[in-house]
């Protein structure tokens, strides 16, 4: 499974985006939309996968866990055309 932890939401940019280098201002990022490659500045507001939780009654989780779940539930189903 993929490392969530290098796989970046960014305030403002569409889409989902994974850590490619460390530059001296920030982090270059990766879009997996189209590919283009640009830089995150350390101001900027941004979250690791890795580290978002769901809260739910009785407590939170973490997204791993919730997409643990759902490939356990679906994998030998066939995927819906959309």
């Amino acid at each position: 499974m993929t490392d969530l932890n290098k796989i970046y939401t960014i305030s403002g940019k569409p889409g989902l985006h994974k850590n490619v280098a460390v530059s001296k201002t920030g982090l270059i990022v990766e879009s997996l939309i189209d590919g283009k490659r640009f830089n995150v500045f350390a101001h900027e507001k941004m979250s690791a996968l890795g580290e978002i939780s769901i809260f739910k009654v009785g407590g939170d989780i973490l997204l791993i866990e919730v997409l643990k779940k759902i490939k356990e539930k679906y994998e030998s189903k066939p995927v819906a055309n959309a």
